[in-house]
């Protein structure tokens, strides 16, 4: 009896302990939801479709749920969903082709025809219909019917003329009719014809020019064309309310909806207007709930609206994520996660102004409507964003086309351009063309920014300006980023990533304003251990470690710059290379042809390597072992092309930067601390149902940790990886361990220091 109190009692000790936080090796998706497009409804549920991402509002309580590939989906990056109300399953199309049969439950049954297929058309799916049997597909070659009870692809109607393809936009269904629009004709046939064959395919012309985005058939035939109804008459078209412009047309409770931004919601009927409800301009989609008589509405970045069609009381649900789907560049200082979708190269890439940050497991949103409202010209393509070390709310972001935002008290304060900064327009548009990147802070505050053809720029904490004029800066066209060395302060060095790509160097010397005794360099041509050349085309990245070496991701592999001070006199550095197991005698350079967008550096001096296509490296330190590779097919990772990498240093979580999203992932490295007096564990106590591992946190480096249980026998030990340790509550045997109190025992390595953290198992 005393022994089980002992455990109540430190279970309640414990209670305090448990920390809000991934578990080790554990995934977090980020998706957003910063622009919702489509809705469709269930008996329950309204889910919207934004970026690719899904969610889903409850009709009852407007509890909002999430849905991704590492809960329950079987991919990511969605092109469709179609609400099936025979089956009560929500279809979703992913662009790999992939399809999943979604229940209210969350629960997912996966159809992968198409996604296993060995054709080389494109496997997007454009539109989908249902008719309570079948779900057909448009595609880019022609119509799929999915058989939804036996859950497969039962046949691929290829209706162009000859048996030709077709690439279907979209589809329109009735009792007995299935409709089918390319960019130029109708395609009809008889759902008991054999569609397999073209013949049965009746093909007419369609109406007007340009982009075809919708087709929907009520009591007539409606098709949406370049903002225009048109109506199909008997053999003919008319336009319908030829006045007015619409933005999507859907069938809501047997009339068809039309979307206007000017004018809301225009219920139609048989041509003419039944209703105007002039509430959700904004929307793109919209459903009805006939037994609440509710209006449900894809609301962009507002998230999903909801209108009473009696009260016309309406609420929003906004769900939490970043606003884009693109982290082109991902940042931290200290516990907060910057975010901008940016990108450009030798022009715009035109991505629109948008800026995020992550906290506390919350997003805060900066929208293109929020920067166009307070700048007037917001520009494009903002492309980093840095928060101020004294004050994470005091940040910074470069916009590549109108130059340096500043914020204060996480609310815009400054638009710094050619007027009040020393910057130089790449072109004679002073509103696109003052093009700025990479940030960075010294140790006192001053904030370094890399501006085309001017060079690098210093904003001091007192807003003085000092521009850098030495042959490491000036006249380089696409400066990328800015970092400063971690052994030296005053040498300062930079990526340039094209014409003329390569690593610039100064050393200040500790005298910023006085550059008479500045040293400066700028390499593009290097030589390896072996006298070969490394001449790097394009420079997309570089990170510096521990030990003070500079690795640089090029068009083609790596590089390493073993000593920044040898730069002004040397351009030796070395490639990884990594002998064959084949018997050959060769060897390669490591990732020696990828194209290497993104390096860190975690707390353990190991590598993650964001590539081009081939996913998530992680390796040693000294770069010779791969300690893990993750692709879409052996994690969540939702996208092979990894373009930004950032760490949260003080929990070791990975922020990885996908082609299509951000996700997170909890590392078992960390920075290591200069003392034990936060050292804590986590989960603890550990439930008998906790299959993952136990993490000690807030170690020094190379800490060792033993695991004794309450006799003092010695269960387990490790060795820290920066400030983190982990046992999997085994003991040397392999064996789980009994219930009890065990002992992590903590000695720094030099064993000046001690720690002793109890753990409770409770199985």
């Amino acid at each position: 009896m005393k022994y089980t109190l002992t455990i109540l009692s430190l279970i309640l000790a414990l209670a305090t302990q448990i920390y809000a936080q991934l578990p080790m090796g554990g995934w977090q998706m980020h998706n957003s939801y910063g622009n919702v497009t489509r809705v469709e409804a269930s008996r329950n549920l309204v889910y919207a479709l934004s970026r690719g991402s899904l969610m889903s509002v409850s009709k009852e309580d407007g509890q909002i749920e999430y849905y991704n590939k590492l809960l329950n989906l079987s991919s990511s990056n969605i092109a469709q969903i179609c609400y099936d109300a025979h089956y009560g399953k929500l279809i979703i199309t992913y662009l790999d082709g992939n399809i999943d049969l979604l229940d209210d439950n969350g629960n997912v049954e996966n159809i992968r025809d198409l996604y296993s297929s060995q054709t080389r058309e494109n496997k997007t799916v454009n539109d989908v219909v249902t008719d309570g049997k079948e779900a057909y597909l448009a595609t880019n070659f022609g119509i799929l019917a999915l058989d939804l009870r036996r859950k497969e692809l039962k046949e691929t109607f290829i209706i162009g003329e000859d048996a030709s393809s077709v690439s279907v936009k979209h589809l329109a269904i009735t009792d007995d009719t299935l409709y089918a629009v390319s960019d130029k004709k109708l395609y009809s046939a008889a759902l008991a014809s054999s569609m397999i064959d073209y013949h049965n395919w009746n093909v007419t012309e369609l109406p007007g020019k340009g982009n075809i985005a919708g087709l929907q058939v009520l009591e007539r035939l409606y098709l949406l064309r370049d903002s225009v109804i048109y109506m199909r008459t008997g053999d003919g078209w008319q336009t319908c309310l030829p006045e007015q412009r619409f933005g999507v047309i859907r069938s809501v409770a047997g009339q068809l909806a039309a979307l206007n931004m000017e004018a809301g919601l225009t219920l139609i009927d048989n041509g003419k207007i039944k209703t105007v409800i002039p509430y959700f301009l904004n929307a793109s989609d919209v459903v009805f709930d006939q037994a609440a008589h509710k209006y449900w509405f894809a609301y962009g970045a507002e998230g999903v609206g909801e209108l009473d069609a009696l009260t016309f009381k309406w609420n929003k649900y906004q769900p939490n994520g970043p606003v884009s789907s693109v982290p082109y560049r991902l940042r931290m200082t200290g516990n907060r996660l910057y975010m901008v979708p940016g990108g450009y190269w030798a022009t715009k890439n035109n991505n629109p102004p948008q800026a995020m940050f992550y906290e506390n497991g919350e997003w805060t949103n900066y929208t293109t409507d929020y920067f166009d409202k307070t700048l007037g010209h917001a520009g494009s393509d903002y492309s980093d964003m840095l928060g101020d070390p004294a004050d994470p709310s005091h940040f910074f972001i470069a916009a590549f086309s109108i130059g340096l935002l500043e914020f204060r008290d996480n609310k815009f304060y400054k638009l710094y351009t050619r007027d009040n900064a020393p910057f130089i327009l790449a072109a004679n548009n002073a509103l696109l063309y003052t093009w700025v990147d990479g940030l960075v802070f010294d140790n006192e505050g001053n904030l370094y920014v890399g501006n085309v053809d001017a060079g690098l720029c210093m904003l001091s904490p007192s807003g003085e300006w000092t521009l850098f004029k030495n042959s490491a800066t000036v006249g380089r066209n696409r400066i990328q980023q800015v970092l400063i060395s971690n052994k030296n302060p005053n040498i300062i060095y930079l990526t340039n990533a094209r014409s003329g790509a390569g690593i610039g160097v100064m050393d200040t010397g500790g005298t910023l304003k006085n550059q008479s005794d500045d040293r400066a360099v700028f390499r593009h041509e290097f030589e390896d251990q072996n006298g070969k050349t490394v001449l790097p085309e394009y420079v997309y990245c570089a990170a510096q470690d521990l030990s003070g070496e500079v690795w640089v991701g090029t068009s083609k592999g790596l590089f390493i710059i073993p000593d920044l001070e040898n730069m002004f006199s040397s351009n030796a550095c070395k490639r990884i290379i990594i002998q064959r197991t084949d018997g050959s005698g060769l060897a390669d350079y490591i990732l020696g042809e990828e194209r290497i967008n993104a390096i860190a550096v975690d707390g353990a001096n190991r590598k993650w390597i964001g590539t081009q296509g081939s996913g998530l490296y992680l390796m040693s330190a000294d770069g010779t072992e791969t300690i893990e590779h993750f692709t879409t097919h052996n994690s969540p990772l939702p996208d092979n092309t990894v373009i930004s990498l950032a760490i949260e240093h003080e929990s070791g979580v990975v922020y990885i930067g996908t082609g299509v999203g951000l996700v997170s992932y909890q590392s078992n490295a960390a920075d290591a601390h200069t003392d034990f007096s936060d050292v804590y564990a986590y989960p603890n106590p550990v439930r008998g149902n906790f299959e993952g591992v136990v993490t000690i946190s807030g170690l020094m480096e190379n800490s060792k940790v033993k695991i004794t249980d309450s006799a003092g026998q010695l269960v387990a030990e490790a060795v820290s990886l920066g400030s983190l340790a982990t046992w999997d509550c085994k003991d040397g045997a392999g064996k789980r361990v009994a219930t009890g109190v065990y002992m992590a025992q903590c000695v720094s390595s030099d064993g000046s220091q001690y720690a002793l953290v109890k753990i409770l198992v409770v199985n």
